[in-house]
């Protein structure tokens, strides 16, 4: 027999319905930070820390812009290669409440949440259990750098946690001391994530686009491909025009970024 409990970083509601409750709904801030050790600038510049987490740190100093117009599959690669880096360079990972150490997991469909601590406990074979961090490859395309460095912080924090400690005082401390430990000082604490102007707009661009072979001004978007071609538009004055006149064209969308 497996149980399993799962924490999400994301829109929707938690997997694992632990403290936390619905993302959309609450939030909940830390205690007052301790003093930082390291600043941001003052890590990024520190050989003995850039040599521990490259790719995080690649991540940490990435222009928004130029992130974003990197094609996602080098994005995809660095994102789970800090990751890695991260689990590996905190000690409390090796050695957790949970009692299994934290590892990356596996990139999956998760709805709307940027990621998720997932914790499966075997409760005849304790060598089977499992504390990963799972990665969701079609939320995180359109996410800034800065975005993506705390949701894996956040993450972590979930996976050195106990079980079913949802979003409670504990996680908000352990990710207080992951933020203050990788020069994240300023971001506060949270269980839930809104999106940047920057991070919206690229999440409403989605990968095929359809126009109005009538009126160009006619415009719908899809995530794939339709299975049949014979699309008829509905949008304003079409309604009363004969269906073989306005037939929607679908190409792939020059603006989408993957």
């Amino acid at each position: 027999m497996i149980n399993i409990r799962r924490q999400d970083i994301g829109l929707g509601k938690t997997a694992g319905g632990g403290s936390g409750g619905s993302f959309a709904s609450h939030r909940r801030a830390a205690a007052a930070p301790p003093p930082a050790i390291e600043t941001e600038e003052n890590l990024l510049q520190n050989a003995n820390y850039l040599s521990q987490v490259p790719n995080f740190a690649q991540i940490m100093r990435a222009d928004p812009e130029q992130w974003m117009n990197t094609p996602w599959a080098e994005r995809k690669k660095i994102v789970e290669r800090a990751t890695r880096e991260i689990i590996a360079a905190t000690p409390e990972a090796q050695d957790t409440p949970f009692g299994t150490p934290l590892t990356f997991g596996e990139w999956k469909p998760l709805g709307s949440a940027l990621a998720r601590n997932a914790k499966r406990r075997h409760l005849t074979q304790p060598e089977l259990n499992e504390n990963t961090v799972q990665m969701n490859a079609s939320q995180l395309r359109t996410r800034e750098p800065q975005t993506i460095a705390n949701t894996i912080l956040h993450e972590v924090a979930h996976g050195i946690d106990d079980w079913g400690g949802g979003h409670g005082d504990r996680w908000a401390k352990k990710h207080r001391m992951l933020l203050d430990r990788h020069g994240m000082t300023e971001r506060k604490v949270e269980q839930i994530h809104w999106d940047t102007d920057r991070e919206h707009a690229a999440r409403m661009v989605r990968k095929i686009v359809g126009t109005c072979q009538r009126d160009p001004t006619h415009i719908s978007y899809r995530d794939g491909m339709p299975r049949s071609r014979m699309y008829i538009c509905t949008q304003g004055a079409c309604r009363g025009v004969p269906q073989a006149e306005r037939l929607i064209s679908y190409a792939r969308n020059p603006q989408y970024i993957g």
